[in-house]
C-alpha cells in the first residue's frame, strides 16, 4: 500500500489504523481523543514523507476536533503490513509547519 492520503483514510474507514503504545500515553497527557486523530486524518495533508529505522512515514498536518492544527506521523506498521500505526500526535509549534499554535 502506498502511503497516499486518500490509502490513509481508507485505512482509517476500515478499521486498519492502530495507536502506538507512545501516542496512546501522549494523548492522555495531552488531552487528545481518538476523535481528534480521525478529524486530523480527514482535514490532513501530506506535507513530508520520512523513511525512520527503515519505515515509510508520511507528516499528515491538519485539524483537530476543536480545529486546532495537529500534526499526525503515520506510517506502515512493521508488525502487521496490513495496517498502517500511528506514530506520533502533537501540536504544531514552531514555524516549520504549516499552521502553528
Amino acid at each position: 500500500m502506498k502511503l497516499t492520503i486518500i490509502n490513509v483514510r481508507k485505512a482509517l474507514v476500515n478499521n486498519q489504523i492502530v495507536l502506538s503504545k507512545f501516542v496512546q500515553d501522549k494523548m492522555l497527557q495531552v488531552g487528545y481523543s481518538k476523535r481528534d486523530v480521525i478529524k486530523c486524518i480527514w482535514t490532513a495533508e501530506i506535507t513530508d514523507v520520512q523513511v525512520h529505522k527503515g519505515i515509510l512515514k508520511v507528516i499528515l498536518e491538519g485539524l483537530d476536533a476543536h480545529d486546532n492544527p495537529i500534526v499526525c506521523v503515520i506510517g506502515k506498521n512493521h508488525k502487521n503490513h496490513k495496517q498502517l500505526k500511528i506514530y506520533n500526535l502533537f501540536p504544531p509549534t514552531n514555524e516549520s509547519y504549516r499552521r502553528v499554535i
